[in-house]
């Protein structure tokens, strides 16, 4: 598992520096605190093997056209659509939007060791001819990953030029952690996983965690209504009724039960928990969520507003989990689990 990992550089943190990660890990702060950031930033170091995470809405942060290309993976890949102006959504990663100052992300891990991601910008000596360039010297910036161990690190250089690019990569590269980021609800998405876990005969913990929010649930399968592929679920009536309309609930958690699953052996990073969650039954879900989390070899981390969230975690995990973190002016303070369980006993504010 993970075990810290140090941010410089991108997007609100200057130099933050997060240690002792446990199996399940919670952030909380005000809005703009670094939440959503931090997420973003142990995507990119998990998957930076992937030439695609350049191109990711989550690592952009703008509603990007793009096209579905087969990968292999967790997640499908996805590329983009020709027409976008890739260097304009890039220069928000950079601290205080400072393309002259690299992105820093080092990571500790159990097995892995010590893996950095170094993010930077070059002006290019490649011209890339674009349908929309109307001149001959248009140089445009490289936006360059380097990755690896700090003797061996490999490159990935995307060169663009208006709404074209071209990658060029040197050394071999590799996914060494899967990372799935789950923000709210993907429904086609949703179906791929729970299709693969129902082919391998895995799909009884999603299931099981859908019961806990929702116990009139009897069993879930993946049907076709017109011309739409969805989840059907059976409770008890004539007719088996698409997932979703038994209301948000039952459909965020087999959002997170098939996306623990298909981060099997790497990263689940989860952003606003809670969302579509009754407090009464956050402990439950979480009680769900660490159960797969042990039994698919998945390190959590999640974020929330909720002061129920924290406390419910903390409730029904014990021993050990999860492990708190409250970030302010890019900084994290550290919770852990026993002194959180102080905490929520006594009352205190714990997310800032």
């Amino acid at each position: 598992m993970l075990e810290s990992i140090r941010i410089k550089n991108y997007r609100s943190f200057k130099d933050c520096m997060i240690s002792d990660f446990g199996r399940i890990n919670i952030f909380a702060g005000m809005n703009n605190s670094g939440k959503t950031t931090l997420l973003e930033a142990l995507f990119l170091w998990s998957a930076a093997g992937n030439p695609q995470f350049a191109f990711n809405p989550v690592v952009v942060r703008v509603d990007v056209p793009v096209e579905r290309v087969p990968v292999p993976g967790p997640t499908p890949g996805m590329m983009p659509a020709a027409g976008y102006m890739w260097s304009t959504a890039w220069q928000p990663m950079f601290h205080a939007l400072g393309l002259g100052t690299p992105i820093e992300i080092v990571g500790n891990h159990g097995s892995l060791g010590r893996l950095e991601l170094n993010i930077s910008t070059e002006r290019s000596n490649v011209l890339v001819l674009s349908p929309d360039t109307d001149t001959s010297d248009d140089y445009p910036d490289d936006l360059i990953f380097r990755y690896g161990s700090k003797s061996d690190l490999r490159e990935i250089r995307i060169r663009t030029s208006g709404a074209s690019y071209d990658m060029e990569t040197r050394g071999e590269v590799e996914i060494l952690l899967p990372s799935v980021f789950e923000g709210m609800y993907n429904t086609s998405i949703d179906i791929e996983r729970l299709s693969k876990l129902k082919k391998e005969k895995t799909d009884a913990s999603v299931l099981k965690a859908i019961q806990m929010v929702d116990p009139s649930v009897n069993s879930i399968e993946i049907g076709v209504l017109g011309n739409r592929v969805v989840i059907l679920a059976d409770v008890g009536l004539s007719d088996r009724l698409p997932l979703q309309t038994l209301g948000a609930g039952p459909q965020r958690v087999a959002t997170l039960a098939t996306s623990a699953a298909a981060a099997a052996g790497g990263f689940f990073l989860i952003d606003e928990f809670d969302a579509g969650l009754h407090h009464s039954k956050l402990g439950d879900v979480w009680r769900a969520l660490h159960t797969i989390a042990i039994d698919k070899d998945v390190q959590v981390f999640a974020t929330t507003h909720s002061y129920e969230c924290v406390s419910a975690a903390a409730e029904a995990l014990g021993d050990g989990e999860p492990h708190f973190y409250r970030l302010q002016d890019g900084q994290a303070t550290s919770y852990p689990p026993d002194v959180l369980a102080d905490a929520i006993a006594a009352r205190m504010e714990v997310r800032g």
